[in-house]
């Protein structure tokens, strides 16, 4: 019985876990380059395995079951959808590859495109960082800028410069950093696209499909809900017994 309490409570915990993830894709719908998390959820025998080391038995501590914990916190990189703005410095990758910027603790990577630029005329990002390109610092000094499919930038008809549109052989090892940004912790070597699809005047916007994510809230809604359920039927029955009991 106290087992099933616990059982509960856990499946009541992993549920509270998804509920803020899917709260934070949702509440980034409108957030272009915003890439949606997702939560991998495991019974307790599976986690307890996958901590083994290669070639190592499982002792023998009785049976466990019944919970589950949140295993796993990953990032979709799946694409979003493309929206034409009509900007000249929204800028869509429609392929695979990341926009590199810098920042203060050293190169990030987005795919986030709605630039605006200082009055140097360097290329930043919404949150002011700078865009990188082949030559450094990306600078747009003019008012013609015409940027191709493959990332090169002509202003005023004279070639300025070519973005950096980088990618990871697994995305995995990218950390997310706020909402749109990534870095690669583990010292990975990102290595250029050699063909990118960049579209000027359009923004990829979100990969979070509002449908299924309300969907999804409203099961876990009720699977919480069950949880709650089932505690208070347990409590109830532990406090029978223990009044049943106090009677002998």
């Amino acid at each position: 019985m106290i087992r099933g309490l616990y059982t509960s409570a856990a499946g009541m915990l992993a549920e509270l876990q998804r509920n803020d993830v899917l709260a934070n894709n949702l509440a980034n719908l409108t957030t272009s380059g915003y890439r949606q998390d997702k939560l991998a959820v495991g019974t307790f025998p599976a986690m307890l395995l996958s901590r083994l080391e290669p070639g190592q038995r499982p002792a023998e501590v009785g049976t466990v079951g019944g919970g589950v914990q949140v295993v796993e916190q990953r990032v979709s990189f799946l694409p979003g959808t493309v929206q034409e703005t009509g900007l000249p410095l929204d800028l869509a990758i429609t392929g695979d590859g990341f926009f590199v910027v810098q920042t203060p603790d050293g190169e990030a990577y987005t795919r986030q495109g709605h630039f605006g630029r200082t009055a140097d005329g360097t290329l930043v990002t919404a949150d002011g960082l700078t865009v990188l390109g082949e030559r450094g610092p990306v600078r747009v000094n003019g008012q013609d800028v015409r940027i191709a499919e493959d990332g090169s930038i002509t202003v005023d008809g004279m070639a300025a410069d070519r973005l950096r549109v980088v990618d990871f052989a697994d995305r995995k090892v990218l950390a997310k950093r706020g909402q749109t940004l990534f870095t690669a912790p583990g010292g990975a070597t990102p290595t250029a696209v050699e063909a990118p699809q960049v579209r000027q005047n359009y923004l990829e916007m979100a990969n979070v499909n509002p449908i299924e994510a309300i969907t999804e809230m409203i099961a876990l809604v009720r699977g919480y809900e069950a949880g709650q359920r089932a505690i208070q039927a347990q409590d109830e029955t532990l406090e029978r017994a223990v009044s049943e009991i106090a009677r002998f």
